[in-house]
C-alpha cells in the first residue's frame, strides 16, 4: 500500500516539497490542500497585480530544474510577480504536481489520528476529513493577514490588507478612487504605493513611530554591483557571522581574537552604512528624513527590521518631492467618514486605506496546547508554563554561547525593544518538531517547511524540500539525543534575537547566512555542497538556483533509488 502524503500549501516551498518527493518516491499518494483559487501562495493570481515585481533578479528566483525566461534581455531586472505566478503554474503542470492539488481547500483543524501515527485533516470548516500517513505544512509565512484594531465603523471607503491588493486592484486604480492612505512601512507598503501614485493617486503614507521603524531602503545596487551577487557568494556570507561555520574566516571577523580582522570588518561595515544612506538621501527631503532608520550607526550590519530593496527606485524621487506622497510618522486613532484621524490631532482624506501591517506566524489548524507543545509559535500568555520555563532555561544557555562565540552580538546598538507576543518556532533543523524524536525510534511523520526568513528563497526551498524527503523515507538518522537537539534549537533561537534583534523575536531569521545552513542540509543528505567547478569560483561566484540542478537525481544515487522514478512529463 502506498504511503498517503498530504502537504498544506501550494506556494513556493510547497510546490518544492511536493515536487521533490514525487521525483524520489514515484508512487506516493500524494495531495496538495490549497485554500487559494491558483497556486502561488505570496505569488498567486488573485494577490499580484501590474507593477508588482519580486525583491531578487532573473536567474536567482526560480526552481534549479527550469529557468524563467528573461524579457527585454536584462537579466539583472527584478522577476515581475505576474510572470512569477505563471512560471510557477507552468512548473507544477510540467512536473505532475498541478493535477494532485484541490484548491479552495481551506485546511481548520490538524489532529494526531487516534493509531498514535497517522494524522487527521479536517478540511473546509470540517466538513471533510482526510487522513495521513507523512504530512508537510507549507504554509509559509504570509498566511494570515494581521488588521490592527482600529475604529472603522463609520467609514466610508474600502478597508484591506495589501494582500489583497490583487483582488482590489481593479478599484484601487479606478477613478473613483484619488486618495488613498497606506499604514506600514514595509516592502509591501512601499509596492502599494508605488501601484498608487503611477496611477494618479495621492498617498498619506502612515507609519508608526511606536513599532521597529522603516526598513533600510535598498537600492539593490551598491558601488556598481548588483547587492544579490555579494550576498549570494561565500565570500559576501563571511563576512556575516554564522553558528554553521568555524573556519578561518570566522576566526578573523566573528570571535574577537583577531583585533586587525574586527576592526577591518566594522570599517567594512560603516562604509556599507554610509553607501546605503547615500543612494536615497535621507536628508534631501522632510519627507525622506521621516523615513530614516532607528539604527543609523552600522545599519547594513544590524537587521531590526526587515530591508526593503526598492525594485522600482523611481520611488525615491516620488518620496523626495513630496507631490504624491506624504509621509507621517504618527499612529492612526480612528477612520471616520471620509477622513483618517492621526494621534497627533491632524487628519486627511482617504478613498481607500491599505493595511500593509506583516502577518501571523501562528499556525492556526493546531490547537494552542498542540501548537505550545510541537513548538509552533505560540501567544506567550497562553504558552503551558512547564514549556515556557523549560525554554527560557535552555535559551538562557544558549545565549550566553552565542555571546561567548560572538563578541559583537553581545553589544547590540541601541533600539526599541518591541514587546514579544508569541513564541518562535522550536524545530529541529528548521522543519522537524523536537517531540517527534523523543520515542525509542524517530516519528517521521510531520515535517513544516518554509519557516524560514532566507536571502534566498528558492536555494533553501528545494534544499528543505530534499531534506524532507530524505527525513520521511528513513533515509537519514538524527545521530544525536534529544538533550543535543534541544540545545541546538535554543541555540539557534538565540543567535537570531542577537543576530537580527526585534526581527529574531518574530521569525526563524537565517537571512545572509542561509549558504552555510544549505550546506548542513545538503551534507547530511549525501549531496554535494560545493557546486562551483573550483574553489576560486566556489568562494567569490554568487550562488543561484541554477547551481544545484541535478541534486534529486545526485541524492537518488548517492542512495541507490533507481532512476526510473523520474516523473517529469513527455512532451
Amino acid at each position: 500500500m502506498s504511503t498517503k502524503v498530504i502537504v498544506i500549501g501550494a506556494g513556493w516551498f510547497g510546490l518544492a516539497a511536493a515536487k521533490t518527493y514525487l521525483q524520489v518516491e514515484r508512487n506516493v499518494d500524494l495531495t496538495i490542500l490549497e485554500s487559494g483559487e491558483t497556486i502561488g501562495g505570496t505569488w498567486s493570481r488573485e494577490r499580484v497585480y501590474p507593477n508588482l515585481l519580486a525583491q531578487q533578479r532573473y536567474g536567482r528566483y526560480e526552481y534549479s530544474d527550469r529557468n524563467i525566461e528573461i524579457e527585454g534581455g536584462n537579466r539583472n531586472a527584478f522577476v515581475p510577480a505576474l510572470k512569477i505566478h505563471a512560471y510557477m503554474n507552468e512548473y507544477a503542470e510540467e512536473f505532475g504536481v498541478k493535477e494532485r492539488i484541490r484548491f479552495k481547500t481551506a485546511v481548520t483543524r490538524v489532529v494526531r489520528n487516534e493509531d498514535g501515527k497517522r494524522w487527521d485533516v479536517w478540511i473546509n470548516d470540517d466538513s471533510e476529513l482526510m487522513t495521513c500517513d507523512r504530512l508537510i505544512v507549507a504554509t509559509g509565512l504570509t498566511s494570515k493577514p494581521i488588521l490592527p484594531r482600529i475604529p472603522s465603523e463609520d467609514f466610508t471607503g474600502r478597508i484591506f490588507h495589501s494582500r489583497d491588493l490583487g483582488t482590489q486592484y481593479d478599484y484601487i486604480t479606478s477613478p473613483a478612487v484619488k486618495n488613498v492612505t497606506v499604514y506600514g512601512g514595509g516592502k509591501s507598503a512601499i509596492d502599494a504605493i508605488y501601484s498608487c501614485v503611477t496611477n494618479g493617486k495621492h498617498v498619506n503614507w502612515v507609519v508608526r513611530k511606536g513599532g521597529g521603524g522603516v526598513p533600510p531602503l535598498l537600492t539593490g545596487v551598491a558601488n556598481g554591483k548588483v547587492l544579490d551577487d555579494f550576498a549570494t557568494s561565500r565570500f559576501g556570507s563571511k563576512l556575516h557571522p554564522s553558528l554553521h561555520t568555524n573556519d578561518w574566516w570566522h576566526w578573523a571577523l566573528h570571535s574577537g581574537k583577531n583585533f586587525l580582522g574586527q576592526w577591518l570588518h566594522w570599517k567594512y561595515w560603516g562604509r556599507a552604512t554610509s553607501s546605503m544612506q547615500t543612494n536615497v538621501e535621507y536628508t534631501k527631503s522632510e519627507n525622506m528624513s521621516k523615513l530614516t532608520p532607528n539604527i543609523v550607526d552600522h545599519g547594513a550590519y544590524w537587521i531590526n527590521v526587515g530591508p526593503a530593496v526598492l525594485t522600482q527606485p523611481d520611488i525615491v524621487d516620488w518620496i523626495h518631492c513630496g507631490c504624491q506622497i506624504t509621509v507621517h510618522r504618527n499612529t492612526i486613532e480612528n477612520l471616520e467618514g471620509d477622513r483618517v484621524h492621526l494621534d497627533d490631532g491632524s487628519s486627511h482624506r482617504a478613498d481607500a486605506v491599505i493595511y500593509a501591517t506583516g502577518y501571523d506566524v501562528i499556525q492556526p489548524a493546531f490547537s494552542l496546547e498542540e501548537g505550545a507543545n510541537l513548538g509552533l509559535p505560540t501567544p506567550v500568555k497562553q504558552c503551558p508554563p512547564e514549556i515556557a520555563a523549560k525554554w527560557d532555561r535552555l535559551e538562557a544557555i544558549g545565549d550566553k554561547e552565542v555571546v561567548e562565540r560572538f563578541p559583537r552580538l553581545g553589544k547590540p546598538p541601541p533600539h526599541k525593544k518591541l514587546p514579544v507576543s508569541c513564541t518562535p518556532y522550536r524545530l529541529w533543523r528548521d522543519m522537524v518538531p523536537l517531540p517527534l524524536l523523543s520515542g525509542e525510534k524517530p516519528d517521521r511523520s510531520l515535517v513544516f517547511v518554509g519557516t524560514v526568513k532566507s536571502y534566498s528563497t528558492s536555494i533553501m526551498s528545494e534544499a528543505m524540500a530534499l531534506w524532507t524527503v530524505a527525513w520521511m523515507s528513513g533515509r537519514i538518522h538524527p545521530g544525536k539525543s534529544l538533550a543535543e537537539m534541544e540545545h541546538e534549537v535554543a541555540v539557534s533561537n538565540a543567535f537570531a534575537r542577537r543576530r537580527y534583534l526585534n526581527l529574531g523575536h518574530k521569525f526563524t531569521y537565517q537571512f545572509y547566512e542561509f549558504l552555510p545552513i544549505v550546506d548542513n542540509l545538503l551534507r547530511e543528505i549525501g549531496v554535494k555542497s560545493q557546486r562551483k567547478p573550483d574553489a576560486i569560483t566556489d568562494l567569490f561566484e554568487p550562488y543561484v538556483p541554477e547551481d544545484y540542478r541535478g541534486m534529486v537525481e545526485e541524492f537518488k544515487k548517492t542512495h541507490g533509488i533507481s532512476n526510473g522514478e523520474e516523473i517529469k512529463k513527455e512532451k
